[in-house]
């Protein structure tokens, strides 16, 4: 929501809160993250900021190859 109002900034941080907080409870990449990982780096991309999104979209195809294979 906070993207679509354009209050990337907020939304960029409330993302990076809730990544910090996923990590802490599940560890790093795990599944569960995934979608907080794709709306970070959608949220770069709504920005126009395509390098910022990068490492988390690669984040999210890390995971999904790691779930797949088991």
């Amino acid at each position: 929501a906070l993207a679509g109002q354009k209050r990337i900034g907020e939304a960029v941080d409330a993302f990076r809160r809730a990544l910090h907080l996923g990590e802490n409870l599940y560890g790093p990449r795990h599944p569960k993250l995934g979608w907080t990982y794709l709306e970070l780096a959608s949220t770069f991309v709504n920005a126009g900021e395509h390098n910022a999104a990068e490492p988390f979209y690669k984040t999210v195809l890390e995971i999904g190859e790691t779930a797949a294979l088991g």
